[in-house]
Protein backbone atom coordinates (compact mmCIF):
# COMPACT_ATOMS: atom_id res chain seq x y z
CA UNK A 1 0.00 0.00 0.00
CA UNK A 2 2.99 2.30 0.21
CA UNK A 3 5.13 1.36 -2.18
CA UNK A 4 4.44 4.46 -4.18
CA UNK A 5 5.67 6.80 -1.10
CA UNK A 6 9.40 6.71 -2.32
CA UNK A 7 8.78 8.19 -5.40
CA UNK A 8 8.28 11.30 -4.55
CA UNK A 9 10.94 12.27 -1.56
CA UNK A 10 14.47 12.84 -2.31
CA UNK A 11 15.58 11.22 0.43
CA UNK A 12 16.57 7.55 0.84
CA UNK A 13 14.17 5.45 2.97
CA UNK A 14 13.28 2.46 4.68
CA UNK A 15 9.83 0.61 4.27
CA UNK A 16 8.49 -2.37 5.69
CA UNK A 17 4.80 -3.18 6.21
CA UNK A 18 3.44 0.20 8.77
CA UNK A 19 7.27 0.74 9.75
CA UNK A 20 9.07 3.94 7.58
CA UNK A 21 12.44 5.29 8.19
CA UNK A 22 13.88 8.46 6.10
CA UNK A 23 17.44 9.66 6.37
CA UNK A 24 19.55 11.98 4.69
CA UNK A 25 23.64 12.80 5.32
CA UNK A 26 25.46 15.33 4.46
CA UNK A 27 27.78 18.06 6.65
CA UNK A 28 25.52 20.69 6.69
CA UNK A 29 22.74 19.96 9.16
CA UNK A 30 20.65 22.91 8.37
CA UNK A 31 20.71 21.65 4.62
CA UNK A 32 19.87 18.89 6.16
CA UNK A 33 16.96 19.39 8.26
CA UNK A 34 15.48 21.80 5.41
CA UNK A 35 15.77 18.94 3.02
CA UNK A 36 14.32 16.04 5.89
CA UNK A 37 11.41 18.99 6.90
CA UNK A 38 10.19 19.00 3.12
CA UNK A 39 10.02 15.42 2.52
CA UNK A 40 7.71 15.37 6.03
CA UNK A 41 5.89 17.55 4.07
CA UNK A 42 5.41 15.68 1.39
CA UNK A 43 4.89 12.47 3.57
CA UNK A 44 2.25 13.77 4.94
CA UNK A 45 0.63 15.09 1.65
CA UNK A 46 0.72 11.98 0.64
CA UNK A 47 -0.94 10.29 3.86
CA UNK A 48 -3.62 12.71 3.48
CA UNK A 49 -4.32 11.77 0.33
CA UNK A 50 -4.36 8.14 0.64
CA UNK A 51 -6.13 8.18 4.12
CA UNK A 52 -2.93 7.11 6.29
CA UNK A 53 -2.57 8.89 9.57
CA UNK A 54 1.03 9.47 10.81
CA UNK A 55 1.50 8.94 14.95
CA UNK A 56 3.71 11.69 16.44
CA UNK A 57 3.92 9.59 19.58
CA UNK A 58 5.58 7.04 17.86
CA UNK A 59 7.33 9.81 15.56
CA UNK A 60 11.34 10.01 16.41
CA UNK A 61 13.76 12.25 14.77
CA UNK A 62 17.78 11.09 15.95
CA UNK A 63 20.73 13.20 14.39
CA UNK A 64 23.85 10.59 14.05
CA UNK A 65 27.06 12.60 15.42
CA UNK A 66 29.59 12.57 17.61
CA UNK A 67 29.00 16.21 18.13
CA UNK A 68 27.46 16.95 20.96
CA UNK A 69 26.01 21.02 20.18
CA UNK A 70 23.26 19.45 17.72
CA UNK A 71 19.67 21.05 17.82
CA UNK A 72 16.75 19.99 15.25
CA UNK A 73 13.24 21.33 15.23
CA UNK A 74 11.21 19.30 12.49
CA UNK A 75 7.19 18.96 12.73
CA UNK A 76 4.55 17.44 10.92
CA UNK A 77 1.24 19.36 10.43
CA UNK A 78 2.80 22.17 12.79
CA UNK A 79 3.07 20.03 15.57
CA UNK A 80 6.61 19.12 16.83
CA UNK A 81 8.63 15.87 16.16
CA UNK A 82 10.44 14.39 19.35
CA UNK A 83 14.05 14.22 18.89
CA UNK A 84 15.83 12.16 20.92
CA UNK A 85 18.96 10.01 21.40
CA UNK A 86 17.88 6.82 19.78
CA UNK A 87 15.30 4.86 18.16
CA UNK A 88 14.16 1.34 17.22
CA UNK A 89 13.64 0.33 13.83
CA UNK A 90 12.85 -3.30 12.64
CA UNK A 91 14.19 -4.39 16.48
CA UNK A 92 17.61 -2.44 15.83
CA UNK A 93 18.17 -0.17 18.32
CA UNK A 94 19.88 2.93 16.80
CA UNK A 95 21.80 5.57 18.92
CA UNK A 96 22.86 8.80 17.94
CA UNK A 97 26.48 8.00 18.22
CA UNK A 98 25.43 4.76 16.19
CA UNK A 99 28.41 2.71 18.80
CA UNK A 100 25.43 -0.30 18.95
CA UNK A 101 25.62 0.23 22.96
CA UNK A 102 21.98 1.05 22.87
CA UNK A 103 21.26 -2.34 21.09
CA UNK A 104 23.52 -4.66 23.04
CA UNK A 105 20.97 -3.54 26.33
CA UNK A 106 18.45 -3.76 24.47
CA UNK A 107 19.18 -7.81 23.30
CA UNK A 108 20.86 -8.34 26.99
CA UNK A 109 17.53 -7.63 28.47
CA UNK A 110 15.79 -9.39 25.69
CA UNK A 111 17.89 -12.48 26.41
CA UNK A 112 17.60 -12.14 29.95
CA UNK A 113 13.60 -12.09 30.38
CA UNK A 114 13.39 -14.45 27.38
Amino acid sequence: MINDLPDSLDVASSLFADDSCVFRYGKNLNHIRKCVQKNLEKISEWCDLWGFKISLEKTIAVVFSHRKDLDIQLSINNQQVKVEGRAKFLGLVFDSKLNWNEHKKYITVQHVSA
